[in-house]
C-alpha cells in the first residue's frame, strides 16, 4: 500500500470523525434552546435553525483539526516505517545474522509500541524458522513447516490477526496469550522472506492506519531483505572469484616454476648422459680409426665396441624423450602408454579400462602424468601397498582416471599436499580437469581426475 492511499484512507477517517463530532455538537446546542432532548413535541423550528446554524460554523473548523491530528499521528507512523526499513537497510552483516533480525525485531517493536515482537524467516527447506524475539531469546528457535496451501494463503494474506493465524499458522502464536495480534508477511515477487508477528495487550487495539502502515511496512521490508540477500549472494560471488583468481596465480607461477625446472633437467641430463656419450663415441671413433688402420684383425672387435656405445647414448636420448612426452603415448594412446608405467612401477598394479579411444594429446599427457605422479607417490609412501589403477570413458563427454592404493593412507586434516598433488593439480587444471583425493589413517589413499573430453583444450 503507498503514500496516496494511506492518505486517502487518513483523510476519510478524518471527515467521519469530524462529521460526528460536529453532528453531536449541532443537536447538544439545539436541545439547549429547546428545552428538552430531540423528539418531543416541543421542538419547533428554532432549534432546528440553531443546530444548522452550529453544524455550518463548526464543520470546516472541526474537519480541519481532525485531518490535521489525524495527518499528524499518520505521518508520525509513516516516520516509524521509514526508520524501520531504515534500520534493516543500514545494519552489517548478512539477512542470516541473528544481529540484523534482533535489530528488525526491535525496531518494529519501538515503532508500533508492541508487547512483543517475533521474527520468523524463510528456511532453505520451505519452513519458518524463529529467528527472534523481543524481548527474549536471540539465537535461533523452532520452525514450522509450510505446506503448500500455507504457502499460498501466506503469500495472499497481506496483514492478518489471530483468526488467520489460529486456522493456518497457530504454531506461530508463541507467548501471545490474549494479546491482540498482527502477522505481516514479507514478501518479495511472491517469495516469502519473514514472517513478523506483533502482540499487544487486548486494551491496545491495533487501528486501521495501523493495519495499512504495517502493510506497507511489509512490502517495503520485501525489497529491503531481498536486496540484502542479492547483496551477500554477490559479496560471496566475489569472494570466490578472489579465492580462484589466487589459486590460479598461484597455480600458473607454479607451472612457470616446474616448467624451469624441467628444462633445466633436461639441460643436465642431456649434459651429463647423452651429450657426455657422444663426445665419447666420437673420441673413439677417432681411436678406432688409427686403432684399425694399424691392425685390421680388430676391426670387428672395435666395431662391436662402437655400437654397443652407440646403443647406450640412444636409449639414454629415448629415456629423456619418454620424460618429455612418451612415444608410447604418442602411437598407442593412453591405456598402453599407462600399462608399460606400471609395469615399470615396483608395486604390483592391477588396470582396469572401458571404452578409453584417443583424446587430445593435452588430455592425454594430463592423464599419462597424474598415473605416473600417483603410482611414484605409492612407490615413496607406501611401497609395499598394490594399486589398481582405473580409466573410463564414462559415455557422457566425461574421461575418469582413478589410482587406489591400500596402504597406509595419511590424515587429510593433519598433512599438507605436497607437491606430488599439486603438479598433478596443475596439470588438471592447465586442460580444465578436476581432481579429488581422499584419504584416511589405515584406510589407502585415492586419486580421482576427470577431464571434459567434449569440451576443446582452453575452450
Amino acid at each position: 500500500m503507498n503514500r496516496r492511499v494511506l492518505d486517502v484512507l487518513i483523510g476519510g477517517g478524518a471527515s467521519l470523525l469530524a462529521a460526528g463530532a460536529v453532528g453531536a455538537t449541532a443537536l447538544a446546542a439545539a436541545a439547549l434552546v429547546a428545552g428538552e432532548l430531540p423528539g418531543r413535541e416541543g421542538w419547533g423550528v428554532a432549534p432546528v435553525l440553531v443546530a444548522t446554524g452550529v453544524g455550518a460554523a463548526t464543520w470546516r473548523p472541526a474537519r480541519r483539526v481532525a485531518r490535521e491530528a489525524a495527518r499528524r499521528g499518520g505521518t508520525g507512523g509513516l516516520r516509524a516505517t521509514d526508520r524501520i526499513v531504515r534500520t534493516v537497510a543500514g545494519s552489517r552483516g548478512e539477512l542470516g545474522e541473528s544481529e540484523v533480525v534482533v535489530e528488525l525485531a526491535a525496531a518494529v517493536r519501538h515503532g508500533f509500541a508492541a508487547r512483543r515482537v517475533a521474527v520468523w524467516q524463510a528456511g532453505t527447506a520451505g519452513e519458518l524458522v524463529l529467528a527472534a524475539v523481543v524481548p527474549g531469546a536471540t539465537a535461533p528457535g523452532p520452525s514450522v513447516g509450510l505446506d503448500a496451501p500455507t504457502l499460498r494463503a501466506l503469500r495472499g494474506a497481506g496483514v492478518v490477526g489471530r483468526a488467520w493465524l489460529e486456522l493456518w499458522l497457530p504454531a506461530v502464536l508463541v507467548d501471545v496469550a490474549d494479546d491482540e495480534v498482527r502477522a505481516v508477511p514479507v514478501t518479495h515477487e511472491d517469495v516469502v522472506l519473514a514472517l513478523v508477528v506483533l502482540a499487544r495487550p487486548t486494551a491496545a487495539r491495533f487501528t486501521p492506519a495501523e493495519d495499512a502502515l504495517l502493510a506497507d511496512l511489509g512490502d517495503r521490508l520485501g525489497v529491503v531483505l531481498h536486496n540484502r540477500v542479492l547483496d551477500a549472494t554477490l559479496q560471496t560471488t566475489l569472494a570466490d572469484l578472489r579465492r580462484t583468481n589466487e589459486e590460479l596465480r598461484a597455480s600458473r607461477v607454479r607451472l612457470v616454476t616446474a616448467a624451469d625446472a624441467e628444462r633445466r633437467r633436461i639441460e643436465r641430463d642431456l649434459h651429463d648422459g647423452a651429450q657426455q656419450r657422444l663426445v665419447a663415441l666420437a673420441v673413439h671413433l677417432r681411436l678406432a680409426e688409427q686403432t684399425i688402420s694399424e691392425d685390421p684383425a680388430a676391426t670387428p672387435e672395435v666395431l662391436g665396441t662402437l655400437g654397443a656405445e652407440l646403443r647406450e647414448a640412444i636409449a639414454d636420448l629415448r629415456n629423456l624423450a619418454h620424460g618429455i612426452y612418451p612415444p608410447l603415448l604418442m602411437d598407442a594412446g593412453l591405456v598402453e602408454a599407462v600399462r608399460a608405467a606400471a609395469d615399470r612401477s615396483p608395486a604390483p598394479v592391477s588396470m582396469s579400462t572401458d571404452g578409453v579411444r584417443r583424446y587430445p594429446s593435452e588430455v592425454e599427457a594430463a592423464a599419462y602424468f597424474c598415473c605416473v605422479e600417483a603410482l611414484q607417490n605409492v612407490a615413496k609412501h607406501a611401497p609395499t601397498a598394490s594399486v589398481r589403477v582405473t580409466i573410463v570413458d564414462a559415455g557422457d563427454g566425461q574421461l575418469v582416471l582413478a589410482v587406489e592404493d591400500d596402504g597406509p593412507g595419511f590424515d587429510p586434516g593433519a598433512v599438507v599436499a605436497g607437491h606430488g598433488l599439486m603438479n598433478m593439480a596443475d596439470r588438471v587444471g592447465a586442460v580444465g580437469g578436476r581432481i579429488t583425493w581422499a584419504a584416511a589413517p589405515g584406510g589407502g589413499t585415492r586419486v580421482d581426475v576427470r577431464f571434459d573430453v567434449d569440451t576443446p583444450v582452453g575452450g
